[in-house]
């Protein structure tokens, strides 16, 4: 998947930001290869150029919508290793970080598919995805708009709630924020509010993920 093709499927629309425009390709290609997998390839050109680089951020944001659109694989298209181009040394490592992420939720992910459980309080500043993997984990996706990319740290300190249904039957069981090191159990919390779990992280600076793993919930009186 090439988001920057000048095709009426992946031309921004009127009020449409570039992470939401990449958000609408992957479902398209999505629906349209159902029940097969989706592959794409994740462009390093400039959202709006067919040539030269992005910016490390821009290509973790685009990076993570696709993969929070349910793709199975990722896959670059990237130019040139060893371009002169002065984002190459940052958009290089970010893909070598990008891989090591993915591969910390690979068994989740493998097996997940979208779903739209997660309210995102603040669409205007961020998407918010979610995968469901079976009955064990609920995988969480936060990329902030290209609007918001550029938030200052008081900004980005501030905690984001976000509210999430799960099925009956399953409740929340630990939550883990993904990080290069591994799955970290920080920066992110969860609470119970009426019949919804409530998922606290620290408003994001940056897109990433997060993975809140689940267990059956058994009802008073049964066993």
């Amino acid at each position: 998947m090439n988001p920057n093709i000048a095709t009426g499927m992946s031309r921004e629309q009127e009020a449409e930001s570039p992470e939401e425009a990449v958000a609408r390709v992957i479902r398209y290609a999505r629906l349209g290869a159902c029940p097969r997998p989706v592959h794409p390839f994740i462009h390093t050109a400039p959202f709006a150029e067919t040539k030269g680089l992005c910016t490390a951020q821009e290509l973790r944001r685009r990076a993570w919508t696709i993969i929070a659109g349910g793709a199975k694989a990722a896959i670059y298209r990237h130019y040139d290793w060893k371009s002169a181009d002065e984002n190459a040394g940052a958009v290089n490592d970010e893909i070598k970080t990008l891989n090591v992420e993915f591969n910390h939720i690979r068994r989740y992910l493998a097996i997940g598919d979208p779903v739209p459980w997660v309210e995102n309080p603040k669409p205007d500043e961020f998407l918010a995805a979610s995968i469901l993997a079976g009955d064990e984990a609920l995988v969480i996706i936060i990329v902030p708009k290209t609007s918001n990319a550029t938030a200052d740290a008081a900004q980005a300190e501030e905690p984001l709630d976000l509210t999430v249904s799960l099925p009956d039957g399953l409740e929340a069981d630990s939550i883990f924020t993904v990080t290069p090191e591994g799955l970290a159990a920080e920066n992110a919390a969860f609470f119970q509010k009426d019949e919804h779990t409530i998922v606290r992280i620290q408003k994001p600076k940056t897109s990433g993920a997060y993975l809140l793993t689940t267990k059956h919930h058994t009802a008073r009186g049964q066993r």
